[in-house]
């Protein structure tokens, strides 16, 4: 029976006889995420059937003989849905969308549609300031609004607010995004559009910033990498592909790290740091930082951070891979610069543990490591991840990672008779 636990078992020591399925401990119930799901099925069904309702209105069902009577109905439709799911994204950016395609012979110009369809996320971004969707729709928008106004030149006078408009302007929208709400996603959609028209340079500052604003919500680094975390947080060191910066020799050096003991050289190849991560990576789980899943609004004349920045309104996101991959991404395919991005990744498994039980990132650094032919790392690499990842309940992505370390091992068999072992083993 469930009874009363005598304290010489595993620690139970209450009656409470539900399963956590929160590896951190933290208290959520098979019973209680049952009733989330079954609740989000229910919510996902009632805004399906708002959908339908408002395909129905654009079918012009009342048969309306006027464009603008049409157009009037269809956003009354939307502004009902809007009502009831305000705390949807889907829902404005479905809204801003129609606007956006409405024709001018709906009663209005070209320019006047566009301007609602931004004024609709705008007014969506009110009610969800830390939708980063809504804010990416909003900078496309504004983007193709500009590149629009700037080929059909001869429409700028009737292009209402978008006279003179370029598709830098788009920067700004994530700017703003970034001050209210900082999060991973915001940072790479915005170094994104850095590069594109800022630079390299830029785009690498991006990156650095995020890693400061951001937090590290219980990602600790392993080793002698403390003092690297320190000096990054003054920027007093430079990181290979982050600051830009270099030493003498033209290589980027790993701040806080004595240069020789940093790497081997082994064939005019250096030695990742992954071959010296510490083989309990990924077993043991750090104490995670209280986060609240709705973070709550702050005043906007609070008290300014010690880097003299305005502190945002939302507190903000924790640091994900999907920050170090983006950048190395970039480094590696657009700045052809396939080292420096194996360094982004190396740093990301440095400073972020939990990175190496993450399937995904793994998968795009083994793929990385495997076009620079670094066989001894990419080994080293798959090894420690499988084991880091020995507990993880995803198995789709572990079969991945399985997957792409049977591969490997079978064409390292092919010169080398001796790996035959190790792939069957593996298999």
């Amino acid at each position: 029976g469930v009874g009363v636990g005598s304290g010489t078992g595993s620690g139970a020591s209450g009656v409470d006889g539900k399963k956590k399925t929160d590896d951190t401990g933290g208290g959520t119930s098979e019973e209680d995420m049952q009733e989330y799901n079954s609740k989000l099925q229910e919510e996902f069904d009632y805004l399906t059937l708002w959908k339908k309702r408002c395909a129905f209105e654009r079918t012009n069902p009342e048969r309306l003989t006027s464009p603008q009577e049409l157009a009037h109905r269809v956003r009354q439709a939307y502004k009902e849905m809007l009502c009831v799911l305000t705390l949807y994204p889907e829902a404005w950016h479905m809204w801003s969308m129609w606007e956006d395609t409405l024709p001018s012979s709906a009663g209005t110009s070209r320019g006047s549609s566009e301007n609602r369809a931004i004024a609709v996320l705008q007014l969506g971004q009110g009610y969800i300031p830390d939708s980063t969707l809504l804010v990416q729709a909003h900078a496309q928008l504004v983007e193709i609004h500009a590149s629009r106004a700037g080929v059909n030149k001869s429409d700028e006078g009737s292009n209402g607010g978008h006279a003179g408009s370029k598709p830098s302007d788009s920067l700004k929208v994530l700017e703003k995004y970034l001050e209210r709400a900082p999060t991973s996603l915001g940072f790479c959609l915005y170094q994104r559009l850095v590069r594109r028209y800022k630079g390299v340079e830029a785009a690498r500052a991006v990156f650095a910033k995020a890693r400061r604003v951001l937090t590290q919500h219980g990602q600790g680094a392993t080793g002698s990498s403390s003092g690297l975390e320190k000096q990054i947080a003054v920027g007093a060191s430079a990181v290979p592909g982050v600051n830009g910066v270099t030493d003498s020799t033209g290589q980027d050096p790993i701040p806080g790290e004595d240069p020789v003991s940093s790497g081997t050289k082994d064939a005019g190849k250096r030695w990742m740091v992954t071959n010296r991560l510490d083989v309990s990576i990924g077993t043991g789980a750090a104490s995670h930082t209280k986060v609240d899943s709705a973070p709550s609004l702050k005043r906007n004349n609070e008290s300014a951070s010690p880097d003299n920045t305005a502190r945002p309104v939302i507190a903000p996101g924790p640091i994900t891979w999907h920050l170090y991959a983006c950048h190395a991404s970039i480094e590696h395919r657009l700045n052809k610069s396939p080292e420096v991005a194996a360094r982004i990744y190396e740093l990301g498994l440095r400073k972020h543990a939990s990175f190496l039980t993450k399937p995904p990132y793994v998968i795009k650094y083994a793929q990385l490591l495997l076009e620079l032919q670094d066989t001894v790392n990419l080994r080293a690499l798959l090894t420690r991840a499988l084991a880091a990842c020995g507990d993880s309940k995803n198995s789709e992505q572990l079969e991945a990672l399985w997957d792409m370390t049977l591969q490997c091992e079978e064409m390292w068999s092919i010169s080398d008779p001796t790996n035959i072992e190790v792939a069957i083993s593996v298999e």
